[in-house]
């Protein structure tokens, strides 16, 4: 699955036209991606269905297949 949104909370003028938020989810992980912020956050959905628990930088293979897809769905 993956989405995208415009506007956001970060930054002074987010766009309202060009989307700036994305994210990416399996059953296990989720991958969200603020390009206005260049800020990721990655989370093990099986364990924290809260996603309390930031884990970017702690399964960067991972991680990094992730952003691939939400690069390939058009992010650029």
């Amino acid at each position: 699955m993956a989405y995208a949104e415009t506007a956001g909370l970060d930054g002074p003028h987010p766009s309202p036209f060009e989307p700036n938020v994305f994210c990416v989810r399996t059953k296990k992980w989720k991958l969200i991606y603020n390009m206005s912020t260049d800020r990721r956050e990655f989370y093990d959905l099986e364990s924290d269905a809260a996603e309390s628990n930031n884990l970017t930088g702690k399964f960067p293979e991972i991680e990094e297949e992730l952003f691939r897809k939400i690069k390939q769905r058009g992010m650029e």
